[in-house]
């Protein structure tokens, strides 16, 4: 899942929770609604990165001509899907 869909889906999950709790949250409490929601949806997205990034693992075991040519989009295979923390360069 690329992390456009995964956004997607942690959007429309939020925007169904908030449209139950009705009209007049306070804004702590829109806050504790969306992260019930983030943890509601979080494991789907992340076990979906996880597979991703293991199916390119063995292309790292590639030697000779072979591994020169896949390995570097591999790595970038694996190392796109995962959100940077803030400040890494």
């Amino acid at each position: 899942m690329s992390l456009g869909g995964i956004a997607i889906v942690m959007i429309e999950n939020a925007h169904k929770h908030l449209e139950r709790a009705g009209p007049g949250l306070s804004a702590s409490r829109r806050w504790e609604v969306i992260g019930a929601t983030a943890i509601e949806v979080g494991p789907t997205p992340f076990f979906s990165l996880l597979i991703v990034t293991v199916r390119f693992l063995p292309v790292f075991a590639l030697e000779a001509q072979v591994g020169r040519l896949f390995a570097p989009l591999a790595f970038t295979k694996t190392s796109m899907r995962w959100p940077r923390p803030p400040g890494w360069r």
